[in-house]
């Protein structure tokens, strides 16, 4: 048994600091050593006293705890500073990229200034890559984005983000990219978590990108600006189409995007709408068959509707697909 004397007295329980005494007790001068260490007080025996009835009572002399605090006070503050050396290492790192521009004030003219270069990562470098698929060196682009690690949402966002854009700029090569946005999905297992802790896959971003920019086409058309981006749009359709005919998305979108330009032409007489329309058409023509051939017919049916109504130049880009339908 264990006693609380008088405070007064050189004595201290030990009841919460058994282990610290008892390693005190076994090796009372191991300490730290340190620069300017603190002075041990003299160690005093422990005494052994007993009650009326027979129990027995330890007393505990207070230098043996002073002598223990000494050696774990002087560990926690070696440890401290260790772990402060480690924390100015990691925000040192952290800054490097801020601190990596600084003006160069030796020169006359201040607003110059003084750039390292900068180091692109292995993944900056593969997702850079993309936008220079060709035939040739599809497979090694390839086999380059099959060993990233696509952990986050902002990792997927940034794939995603790079092969859209590449997509609707490098026209010569869409047939690669569908390729490559194939490959993905069926050997990919790229599954993230959004920021509402949502699990999202490659296909449901990539399909989310597409429909927001469709979208946004439809409204900038109707609203008859940014001519200067009438390239991409057609692009951006063929790439709609060329995925439709990789079985990358079904009939169901297909048709969604077709009703959507016939609406939209309906709505504002844009022949504009009419253009993308033509580009998808062909393809239907060669993948609705047999069960699916009454959405081919809705088509012909409107485009015969309109036909009349369309300008000059249109009809005589066109009279072919019209005398191919008549048929």
């Amino acid at each position: 048994m264990i006693t609380m004397e008088d405070p007064d007295e050189s004595w201290e329980t030990a009841t919460n600091y058994k282990k610290v005494v008892k390693k005190a007790l076994e090796n009372p001068s191991s300490h730290i050593n340190h620069t300017n260490p603190p002075p041990l007080a003299k160690q005093q025996p422990l005494q052994v006293l007993y009650n009326p009835d027979g129990t027995q009572v330890i007393r505990i002399p207070i230098s043996e705890f002073d002598n223990a605090r000494y050696t774990y006070t002087f560990v926690s503050f070696d440890l401290s500073k260790i772990l402060d050396d480690i924390n100015q290492l990691f925000k040192s790192s952290s800054n490097y990229m801020e601190l990596k521009t600084k003006p160069n004030f030796n020169r006359h003219n201040q607003m110059k200034w003084n750039t390292k270069p900068v180091e692109l990562s292995d993944t900056d470098k593969i997702i850079g890559n993309i936008n220079k698929i060709t035939s040739t060196n599809y497979l090694t682009i390839k086999d380059e984005i099959s060993k990233l690690h696509v952990i986050t949402y902002d990792e997927l966002k940034t794939i995603v983000n790079a092969l859209f854009i590449s997509c609707t700029v490098n026209s010569l090569n869409t047939k690669n990219y569908v390729m490559l946005i194939k490959s993905i999905l069926l050997e990919f297992a790229w599954v993230v978590y959004d920021n509402s802790n949502k699990p999202i896959t490659f296909r449901k971003l990539f399909v989310d990108t597409l429909e927001t920019y469709f979208n946004n086409m439809i409204s900038t058309v109707k609203s008859k600006k940014n001519d200067s981006e009438k390239n991409k749009r057609k692009i951006f359709m063929v790439l709609i189409c060329e995925l439709f005919d990789a079985e990358i998305f079904g009939n169901q979108l297909f048709r969604y995007i077709f009703n959507n330009l016939e609406t939209a032409f309906k709505e504002t007489n844009n022949e504009e709408f009419v253009e993308y329309w033509i580009i998808m058409f062909p393809y239907s023509q060669q993948n609705w068959t047999s069960s699916n051939k009454v959405y081919l017919n809705d088509k012909i049916k409107f485009f015969k509707d309109i036909y009349d109504l369309l300008s000059n130049r249109l009809q005589v880009l066109n009279k072919d697909l019209m005398e191919k339908i008549d048929l």
